[in-house]
């Protein structure tokens, strides 16, 4: 009862009473004592447990708890509700392994005992709903020690809407690869009838200088449709094989010229992947050096052997074209040069932030070195 103190305090005591006797009279002996401290701390254990209990009760996640021997389930209307059951007390004469789908239930054991290490297990998990149909949960799971007793608590999401989505989403994609792989596939067929006309019109003009041109416009569709080509073979449209890439755009570029069988081109090439743009650039950079070699480097020469190499170092990338022909002119300066093909590899050189080299030496070569 409380009862004011000599400072005038509002305090809790109890008193207990007992029947005693006392110089041989009867009397009654009461003992009280200051509970203050005890009440404050009982208002306050009731007040968190009903704070929590608020919190079990009324959560949006489904809350389930359990000993760790399967008996003793308690769980939340929230859970009730996405089972399908109207209130909590209709689950908790099941346990959660009544619940699991079979692909679900094998995966229990090695959880339990990284949990019961002090891990919190994040999973996925299919329940049975009361209807029969199995549907999706999303799981946050932990053991915990009550009254030293061990207990499952598992916050649980339904995600049947999430997977939905996600599933759209995977087939919504897998439509626009098959559209974006069908796109692909058309423009390299139309870029191949561009080479293939271009060829034939090279084939046929009698004038050198058109038939020089025709075929440099040939090489430079044969860079386009190669990679088009090895875009068709990959899952990953933003990139691509640098070896695969190069190795069969120089062997398309040489096929076109006459001279093929007289010159010997060497291929070194490391094997890596590039984003397009870039591998393109390379590519196109190649496809300029190569053709003014075969073009330009052996004059009358019965013979000659160009040398291709590319090499990756950490991000480092350098590639040298390099012949034995009859060299560049003498004071040939390539920062003056007006041929397209040298102003086209000076600007793609530059887009990729490379430094560009000129060597004449037994022969030209180019080296170009650029970083990823």
């Amino acid at each position: 009862v409380p009862v004011l103190a000599k400072n005038g305090a509002r305090i809790e005591v109890e008193t207990k009473v007992t029947r005693g006797w006392w110089n041989d009279r009867e009397v009654l002996v009461g003992v009280t004592r200051d509970v203050t401290e005890r009440r404050r701390m009982e208002d306050a254990l009731r007040e968190s447990e009903s704070k929590y209990r608020m919190l079990f009760e009324q959560a949006a996640d489904g809350i389930a708890i359990m000993s760790i021997d399967e008996e003793g389930l308690s769980v939340n209307e929230s859970f009730a509700r996405m089972h399908g059951y109207e209130k909590p007390e209709d689950v908790e004469h099941l346990r959660l392994s009544d619940l699991d789908t079979p692909a679900t239930a094998g995966l229990a054991p090695g959880r339990l005992k990284r949990m019961l290490d002090g891990e919190t297990m994040n999973f996925e998990v299919e329940h049975y709903h009361r209807d029969g149909r199995s549907f999706p949960l999303s799981v946050s799971c932990r053991v915990v020690d009550i009254g030293g007793r061990k207990f499952f608590i598992g916050f649980h999401q339904d995600v049947t809407g999430r997977k939905r989505a996600e599933e759209l989403i995977r087939q919504q994609l897998k439509e626009k690869e098959v559209l974006l792989k069908e796109v692909h596939h058309r423009i390299k067929n139309n870029i191949a009838s561009i080479g293939a006309m271009l060829r034939i019109q090279a084939g046929s003009t009698e004038n050198s200088e058109a038939r020089e041109i025709l075929q440099e416009a040939v090489s430079r569709v044969e860079s386009v449709r190669v990679i088009y080509e090895k875009l068709l073979l990959t899952d990953d449209y933003s990139s691509a094989s640098v070896k695969n890439y190069l190795e069969d755009l120089i062997s398309a570029i040489v096929s076109i010229f006459p001279e093929k069988n007289k010159i010997t081109v060497k291929k070194k090439i490391d094997d890596f992947s590039l984003n397009v743009r870039t591998l393109f650039n390379l590519g196109t950079i190649v496809n300029e050096l190569l053709v003014n070699s075969m073009k330009y480097a052996f004059g009358n020469k019965d013979s000659g052997s160009i040398d291709i190499a590319l090499t990756k170092k950490e991000n480092v990338i350098t590639l040298s074209v390099k012949d034995d022909g009859c060299g560049l002119p003498e004071k040939y300066d390539i920062d003056k040069s007006a041929g397209f093909g040298f102003t086209l590899v000076r600007m793609l050189a530059k887009q990729l932030d490379a430094a560009l080299t000129i060597k004449n030496d037994s022969g030209t070569g180019c080296v170009i070195v650029f970083k990823i």
